[in-house]
């Protein structure tokens, strides 16, 4: 079994923040890969199923 990844707790505005980064034609790859790492750690998923 997978270790969860850390909980993280975002506001609305962040979560938006986040989708908008990870959506964006412009922003670079890794930000908005970043941005789909947090956006899936806030979802609860495990370290696991982030990574891939």
């Amino acid at each position: 079994m997978s270790k969860s990844a850390v909980a993280i707790d975002l506001t609305a505005a962040e979560r938006r923040e986040l989708e908008s980064l990870a959506r964006a034609y412009r922003t670079g790859q890794s930000m908005a890969r970043r941005a789909r790492i947090v956006l899936a750690a806030a979802a609860g998923l495990e370290n696991k199923a982030i990574c891939t």
